[in-house]
């Protein structure tokens, strides 16, 4: 098989043998390949071979390819004046007749040749072929993978399984249906990747009471992870055990099939073309009384046209409603509420089934069902409290879950490393380690036992932010009350509002909260891995200040949610920063109301995205400029609350936690920070890698602190005045003197000489 990585995300594998391109996509790659190996499984299960053992001499080549994209218009194309050079990855080897071919996974080419001198033409030729009538969007999504290689599965079919039933010729070709949907029970053991629908029994009797009266199209609905697709796949098996004639069994196996609206329109490019597949699709079920089992209600309503009323629902409703096609959904309470504002005939066409959440007593009882199971299967043993601990980490530090969903699938992924790593126990602190990579929380919030000194936390904070007291108090109480577990966890850990002048640490302060909570770091460059795990989403919103930047902020060009979106659902543990949020359009700050509120987001979709264990920082520097007062003496401070209040609407305001007021910078505060900057500019790489100490003094602090001070721009001079100088001439010292090693740096300043630089 060839593995890749996605560009958007996730991994590929495909089959290199001739199996209609058969491909496997999954969020890691040893699930890909898993899936690949399920398939053999049910391949061998089913017809009593399978492919690909014969090929030899496989390798894997890239070969560069000239497109030219090109537009049309009805019979017309229209060629662009530029070409495109794509990298295509393309393995080689030998058939067993000797037969030599090429397979382009990637493209979903494949073709024999004689010669390999005319591979590269032929390739050419193929790749061209296969492109023909590429728009430049559509080429964008074909640019090389990411991390491809050459892969394989150990494969070891059991002789006797290919004997059992009827020979492929004589069994249902299912052709269409095979292509867009996979059936439940197509092989031994074939739902059990779905898990148990544990502690849903009642749920499980009512499914198959109503799936067997009639034919009831049935929603599933439940919040994610709830176990809606276990429940069905839990119903499908009961159903299939059912006692009856040879068949009738048989056919029971072919009755309930698993797709998703992209698979159902997957290719279908021409108009007509997926609504024939679907007509096909249901001609197929109707001969052994079969059910489709969709992955997301919603997911029907937009897929297939350019509205509700062009999409796959609206195909799909007059054969639900004349009951030639039986329908089996799943639907949180959020899309099933965009489904019947979008297309309410649709949603009209169904039963509802609810799975409510599990209170506290039952999800710990199915977390136990689990560790039992599991220690069953894999030999591990975990250690005693396991459930308990883990429903604590969930329910606290991830309360917007639903049992037993993410709790399961972390249960699963431990066991799996005790597994890959022979340990025989699953301890407290393995699945603490584990916790601590999934949500990046430092474990000190994690353990109770563990405490944490208010002080020392409001030291920490005050060394990095100076001459801003109470902003860092107020930090610290967001801190201990997070550790405490004190705060509402159906809202954001806190809502706060940074009021005051420029360049006073606003920003730094959003960053060292980022640190202290998540152990993250600022947005690093984007070509940097680092961005993936980055715990501080910073906006600027200067840049949604004109209609409809509501939009923009929240979906993509593709029409698929935006980057701030999927940063958030993919790291939920992250401090949001809005910088400069009073330029912001107003329609902004009606999308943030109930952000703010309960801590989630709803797209017109249905599409959610929770913010319940994010901090949202907005900074503002509204009342910075007025005045305190007449006359000569001191200024009373600006009221940063009024103005917020007098510029924000009262029920955006009144979901604000705090309004943090940061003072102008005095001279001291000027001196500590240039004592700082020059500390942290000792700890660069320069300095570190040769061992070299960097030591000033007091009158470069002064004289850095006379230019650098700035009353209305705060320390933003100081630190172009560091640049310029200090280390702009520090620099060239240490590149003219490169063996310069185990020295110490001395910086003198003097009002005649200026900057003396020495070792010694």
């Amino acid at each position: 098989m060839l593995t890749w990585r996605n560009r958007d995300g996730g991994y590929t594998a495909g089959l290199i043998a001739d199996w209609d391109n058969t491909a496997a996509v999954a969020e890691t790659l040893r699930d890909a390949q898993q899936q690949l190996k399920d398939f053999l499984d049910w391949h061998w299960e089913e017809y009593g071979f399978v492919e690909g053992g014969d090929l030899r001499d496989l390798e894997l080549s890239v070969h560069k390819v000239e497109i030219r994209p090109e537009y049309t218009r009805g019979d017309r194309a229209f060629p662009c004046e530029e070409t495109v050079r794509l990298r295509v990855p393309c393995v080689t080897g030998v058939e067993e007749g000797g037969m030599a071919f090429c397979s382009i996974p990637t493209m979903a080419v494949r073709f024999n040749f004689h010669d390999k001198r005319a591979l590269k033409g032929l390739v050419s030729h193929f790749v061209k072929n296969a492109l023909k009538g590429s728009s430049p969007a559509s080429l964008a999504r074909r640019f090389p993978p990411e991390e491809t290689r050459l892969d394989h599965i150990v494969f070891r079919g059991r002789p006797e399984s290919g004997d059992k039933g009827r020979p492929w010729f004589e069994r249902p070709e299912f052709e269409t249906l095979r292509s867009v949907a996979e059936p439940f029970l197509s092989g031994r053991g074939r739902t059990q990747r779905f898990g148990a629908a544990w502690g849903r029994a009642s749920e499980t009797a009512e499914l198959i009471h109503r799936l067997g009266s009639g034919k009831a199209n049935i929603i599933l609905l439940g919040p994610p992870g709830c176990g809606k697709t276990a429940l069905l796949a839990e119903a499908v098996k009961k159903l299939s055990a059912e006692k009856t004639g040879d068949a009738e069994a048989e056919l029971r196996r072919f009755r309930f099939w698993l797709t998703n609206g992209a698979r159902l329109i997957a290719g279908m490019k021409y108009l007509g073309q997926w609504e024939e597949r679907c007509e096909a699709v249901i001609d197929e079920l109707s001969d052994v009384a079969g059910v489709l089992c969709a992955e997301n209600l919603l997911d029907l309503v937009h897929s297939g046209g350019a509205g509700p009323g062009d999409s796959l629902a609206a195909f799909l409703l007059p054969y639900l409603q004349q009951g030639e096609l039986q329908l089996v959904a799943e639907a949180t309470p959020a899309e099933l509420d965009a489904c019947r504002r979008l297309f309410p005939a649709f949603s009209d066409a169904f039963q509802i089934l609810r799975l409510e959440e599990f209170d506290d007593a039952s999800a710990l009882k199915a977390l136990e069902k689990v560790i039992a199971s599991r220690e069953r299967q894999t030999s591990v043993e975990a250690e005693h409290g396991s459930a308990p601990l883990i429903h604590r980490l969930f329910r606290r530090f991830v309360p917007y879950a639903a049992f037993p969903g993410k709790a399961v699938k972390f249960l699963n992924d431990a066991f799996e490393s005790c597994v890959e790593s022979g340990d025989r126990t699953l301890t407290h602190d393995l699945l603490l380690r584990r916790f601590v990579d999934h949500t990046g929380l430092p474990e000190l919030f994690l353990r109770d036992e563990l405490p944490l000194d208010y002080n020392e936390a409001l030291a920490r904070f005050n060394d990095r932010i100076i001459g801003q007291p109470e902003a860092c108090r107020r930090a610290t109480d967001v801190i201990t009350t997070f550790k405490a577990g004190m705060n509402d966890a159906s809202r954001p850990v806190a809502t706060l509002l940074f009021s005051g002048p420029t360049g006073v640490g606003k920003t730094a302060l959003a960053r060292a909260m980022a640190e202290c909570l998540f152990g993250g770091t600022a947005t690093p460059p984007p070509e940097s891995p680092a961005r993936e795990m980055e715990r501080l989403i910073r906006l600027d919103m200067s840049e949604y200040s004109l209609p409809g930047s509501a939009a923009r902020l929240l979906t993509g060009n593709d029409g698929g949610p935006s980057e701030f979106i999927k940063r958030v659902r993919r790291q939920p543990f992250v401090v949001v920063l809005l910088d400069e949020i009073e330029k912001a359009a107003p329609e902004i700050f009606d999308v943030f109301l109930n952000v703010f509120d309960e801590g989630r987001l709803t797209d017109r979709l249905g599409r959610e995205t929770l913010f319940r264990s994010a901090v949202i920082v907005m900074t503002s520097n509204l009342g910075a400029s007025g005045s305190g007062g007449l006359g000569f003496g001191p200024q009373s401070p600006p009221s940063y609350d009024d103005e917020a209040m007098r510029f924000f609407r009262p029920e955006f305001f009144n979901r604000i936690d705090s309004v943090v007021a940061f003072a102008p910078l005095e001279r001291d505060s000027i001196l500590q920070i240039a004592e700082k900057e020059l500390r942290d500019l000792g700890r660069r790489e320069g300095f570190t890698a040769a061992n070299l100490k960097l030591v000033w003094s007091d009158e470069l602090i002064a004289h850095l602190a006379d230019i650098g001070f700035d009353l209305k721009l705060g320390a933003r001079p100081l630190q172009r005045a560091i640049e310029h100088e200090v280390i702009a001439p520090l620099a060239r010292f240490l590149v003219g003197r490169p063996g310069l090693r185990d020295r110490r740096i001395r910086l003198n300043w003097s009002s005649g000489s200026g900057l003396d630089l020495s070792a010694d």
